[in-house]
């Protein structure tokens, strides 16, 4: 084979691949490395390591472990899936930190990277001026980042990609997007919670509706 037809090869072999990984969506690129044993985003690894070594996670990891929670076995509905679930948030309407801070390990044991636990979480370390799991607060704050991170929400195209469909509640807030009716709407196959407050409008991706289209 002459030295041409080797370089012509070469070069398509290099552009078919580049047309393939951009033709992956963010959630298959997620669901190919968690579900691959191989990978070092493998989702029962990720997990066994942040429960063990829950200080030295990285941001990418945390990142594969938040989406991840879209395919791991269950609905991935926390209050659903999660037996401690029903009195935790009762806990957290009523403001109870000792309850919270009771039954909260046993959350993130399941799902490390549960917004839903993790901001009253934090909020009652902060009150009680607990260190002893500081941790947490470094955590919840690079997941707010990353998730920001995949988009400014002003439309459906740069939507804010979240897995828990709970999430664009506690996201709004924090992005002081104030009241405001949620509708949801479609666009290629995708769901939108799009809050509209009269003045301006917020766009979330649930990716979490991702497995089922």
């Amino acid at each position: 084979m002459g030295q041409l037809s080797q370089i012509f090869i070469f070069f398509t072999s290099v552009l078919f691949a580049q047309e393939n990984q951009g033709s992956i969506t963010f959630e298959e690129k997620i669901k190919l490395e968690i579900e691959n044993p191989s990978s070092q985003y493998f989702y029962p690894n990720l997990l066994t390591k942040i429960n063990e070594l829950p200080e030295s996670t990285s941001q990418e990891e945390l990142k594969f472990l938040y989406y991840g929670q879209i395919y791991k076995k269950g609905s991935g509905l926390s209050f659903l899936d999660n037996p401690n679930e029903d009195t935790f948030r009762k806990a957290v309407m009523q403001k109870n930190c000792n309850k919270i801070l009771k039954f909260v390990y046993l959350n993130l044991k399941q799902n490390p990277v549960l917004l839903t636990t993790l901001m009253p979480v934090c909020d009652c370390q902060s009150k009680i001026k607990a260190t002893e799991k500081d941790y947490l607060n470094t955590r919840l704050k690079i997941l707010i980042e990353l998730i920001l991170d995949t988009g400014n929400g002003y439309s459906k195209e740069t939507a804010i990609k979240i897995a828990n469909i709970e999430d664009d509640l506690l996201l709004k807030e924090i992005l002081k997007f104030k009241d405001g009716k949620e509708t949801f709407e479609t666009l290629n196959n995708r769901t939108f919670s799009v809050w509209n407050n009269g003045i301006e409008k917020i766009y979330f991706e649930d990716s979490w509706n991702y497995k089922y289209n």
